[in-house]
């Protein structure tokens, strides 16, 4: 039951998908802060980041190199 309260608060979803984007090796700590924030407004790459394994995860987020200054 608690699962199901944690993936419908929204404030719980988005720490739990923030947890999933700062597990990725590789990155700076500021760019996937900044790769949380516009996955957040994108649902399509936000499931393909959170149903995907680490080579899909790293693909995502190398999407967003043009976007993120580090």
């Amino acid at each position: 039951m608690e699962d199901m309260k944690n993936s419908i608060d929204p404030v719980k979803r988005a720490s739990n998908i923030r947890e999933e984007v700062m597990k990725v090796e590789g990155y700076s700590e500021h760019f996937l802060r900044n790769a949380w924030y516009i996955m957040l407004r994108d649902p399509v790459e936000l499931q393909l980041f959170m149903a995907g394994d680490a080579k899909d995860k790293k693909m995502v987020l190398d999407g967003y190199r043009n976007w993120i200054y580090e």
